[in-house]
């Protein structure tokens, strides 16, 4: 059966938005609630490319006055946490969201300090700041590692770990780029056994991943960024309709 790509592309964004309604639904999220957080996700993802924001109210099809009060409270939502804190150590804060422009930081954080303090940490290897159309200030992970809440380090790798899964998204299944890859496999494992699992990441992945990244350094500009996420959990999501030793692989 063929399909038009509108209607793809509405089953691909219903399938993205489950991880999401499945933290609602365990919350007990209210609609309305889930519905502020989608808009505002929406408005900041628009403006960390750069839009600005009279595009962002065609983007978005919201009037000037709405794009207002998003900002007021994407504002609220990136400072919470932050009061009492130094300017560097609210600027990494602020950063675990996702990268942002001078302009927004300045903005979201309301302290003229930032701008004294962004090319110290850019220097201190705290921060990266990344070439575009609007140059973007993001956290170098390594060494923000370091200094972070762990709650805040728990919050970054998810917001990493759903920046990787939407480049796959729309590399995979949207322009079909045989550069990316998704698979899910579905088995069985004695409990005695999932630290197997995390032996595969760290013995064998890993070393993987910082051979390629090394020679793509030493290749120079031949070089390709690539992002890979690994996971797994327990699926407890109802009776297990799966047979004992048939795995299944599904794209």
């Amino acid at each position: 059966m063929t399909i038009s790509q509108q209607e793809s592309r509405r089953r691909i964004a219903f399938a993205v938005l489950a991880p999401f309604a499945r933290v609602a639904v365990n919350w007990r999220l209210p609609l309305r609630a889930a519905k502020q957080l989608i808009e505002l996700a929406y408005y900041a993802e628009a403006r960390r490319r750069g839009y600005k924001l009279r595009e962002v109210a065609e983007l978005l099809s919201v009037s000037m006055s709405k794009l207002g009060l998003m900002s007021r409270d994407l504002k609220e939502i990136f400072d919470e946490g932050t009061a009492g804190q130094t300017t560097a150590r609210r600027v990494l804060s602020v950063l675990g969201a996702g990268p942002l422009s001078e302009a927004k930081l300045l903005s979201v954080l309301d302290d003229e300090a930032v701008k004294a303090v962004l090319d110290d940490m850019v220097d201190q290897k705290l921060l990266e700041l990344v070439a575009g159309r609007t140059p973007l200030y993001r956290l170098a992970a390594a060494q923000y590692r370091l200094v972070q809440e762990p709650w805040m380090a728990r919050y970054d790798a998810l917001n990493h770990l759903m920046t990787a899964v939407g480049q796959t998204i729309d590399a995979r299944f949207e322009r079909g780029d045989g550069a990316a890859m998704a698979r899910t496999l579905s088995f069985k494992i004695r409990p005695e056994d999932h630290t197997r699992l995390a032996e595969l990441y760290e013995k064998q992945l890993v070393p993987l991943i910082l051979e390629l990244d090394a020679a793509a350094v030493a290749a120079g500009d031949a070089g390709m960024a690539m992002n890979v996420a690994v996971m797994w959990a327990p699926d407890n999501d109802g009776p297990d309709q799966r047979e004992m030793n048939n795995a299944k692989e599904s794209t």
